[in-house]
């Protein structure tokens, strides 16, 4: 079914997969070692006013008839907005937006055949570009669990991580070339499977930090395992460390420089059902400048709330941030209550707490519940999550602000990734 015409929500049976690929296909790339194959063709669509800005939307939809995605195009991201759903990229199964903001093009991954694709937005016309492809390197589809990212850390440098191959491959987005490969094998656990986590591009000078968690998504279990590779941009040159006092799929740098690690929804839901399903949720810190975890501090993120179930991370000002927690009240838990209808209730309370305090939080009054599977999307210097229906079938946009919540665009599906073209 066309997303024109979709506005059927997910049977039952699809809904399992959601928070995985919500989460984890971050979420981002037949390969040639040269330029990208270009698409030229009639002038593209138009797709915006070439006065106004121009954000694009990658989000996601689920329904018994399969997963599939779309980017919309807006002018305005604020409540008043709409999508106009006969202008959306319809894209096949899961893709999602990259790119960085006012350079006047993103990028598409695409799950199904491992490529990535450049769009440009010339007087107002989407207009496709090269697509390159990874089969030269064994990467011949990115398997949704294991996820896929993309972090640019220049305008002509930038790494795609395949959590499949344990791949990072490195690109040029300009001429859309590939540069290199580097080897993350280091970071393999077996039995587990390696997933990226979601977070900003971590940058500190020229050090990116990358981040993987560890889960069993057959037995719903998730290791007491995050390692995180330090990438030296100038000569690709990685440091792995590792901890196992919790797992991580969050990240965020506050505003002291530190980069806080945090644990998700799901290990949350899996750990209220059954304590050895998944480690306690808890933040995890990598000081400025510091090449080490730091050993003091780990805290449980329950003692930074009402002591429920907590999970998240939504970057606010300066140290602030917004976390959930589960409200039993309005999602009780029951004798053989799945973890996965706890995740996917909305039930999930917000909380402003403090990055490196160790003092209880305070939650947020007037604010509706959310569901567990949150992402944080970071635009034009402000940042937006989402608050989902259950099955996932629309979400509304949140503007982060210093109280709270600003609310915005409602968008079908699940918002993935925002990019400001224009």
């Amino acid at each position: 079914m066309s997303i024109r015409e979709s506005g059927c929500a997910p049977d039952r049976s699809t809904l399992a997969k959601i928070g995985r690929a919500l989460l984890l296909s971050l979420a981002a790339l037949p390969l040639a070692c040269g330029g990208g194959e270009d698409t030229p063709g009639e002038p593209g669509p138009l797709v915006g006013d070439p006065e106004r800005p121009l954000y694009a939307i990658g989000s996601s939809l689920y329904s018994a008839e399969g997963q599939s995605s779309f980017v919309a195009f807006v002018d305005d991201l604020g409540e008043g907005a709409r999508v106009d759903y006969a202008k959306v990229l319809e894209l096949p199964g899961f893709g999602r937006v990259w790119g960085v903001d006012g350079k006047g093009a993103f990028y598409i991954a695409r799950n199904e055949d491992a490529s990535v694709t450049k769009y440009e937005v010339i007087g107002g016309r989407l207009e496709e570009r090269q697509t390159i492809k990874l089969d030269a390197y064994g990467i011949r589809s990115f398997v949704v669990e294991a996820g896929v990212r993309v972090d640019f850390v220049s305008d002509t440098k930038a790494y795609l991580f395949d959590g499949a191959t344990l791949k990072a491959i490195v690109w040029d987005p300009s001429t859309m070339t590939i540069t290199g490969e580097i080897d993350l094998s280091e970071l393999a656990n077996t039995p587990w499977l390696a997933a990226f986590g979601f977070s900003e591009t971590l940058l500190r000078g020229d050090q990116l930090v990358m981040f993987v968690t560890y889960e069993d998504f057959t037995q719903q279990r998730i290791a007491s395992d995050l390692r995180v590779a330090l990438i030296d941009t100038r000569t690709d040159a990685v440091t792995i460390l590792r901890d196992e006092r919790c797992a991580a799929l969050y990240a965020t740098r506050a505003g002291s420089g530190d980069i806080y690690f945090s644990s998700d929804g799901r290990a949350a839901s899996y750990r209220r059902i059954d304590e050895a399903a998944a480690p306690a949720p808890c933040l995890l810190r990598l000081r400025d400048g510091e090449g080490a975890l730091d050993p003091d501090f780990h805290v449980e993120l329950s003692a930074l709330t009402d002591g429920g179930p907590t999970a998240g991370i939504v970057p606010s000002r300066g140290q602030a941030a917004y976390v959930v927690v589960l409200d039993e009240e309005v999602r009780p838990v029951e004798e053989g209550a799945g973890a996965f209808a706890l995740y996917q209730a909305s039930a999930w309370r917000w909380w402003r707490i403090e990055l490196g305090s160790t003092e209880p939080g305070t939650p947020l009054e007037g604010t509706e519940p959310n569901t567990g599977g949150l992402v944080f999307m970071p635009v034009d210097g402000e940042v937006y999550t989402n608050e989902s229906a259950p099955d996932y079938s629309e979400s509304t946009l949140l503007r982060v602000t210093e109280d709270g919540f600003e609310r915005g665009l409602a968008v079908r599906g699940t918002p993935v990734g925002i990019v400001r073209v224009q």
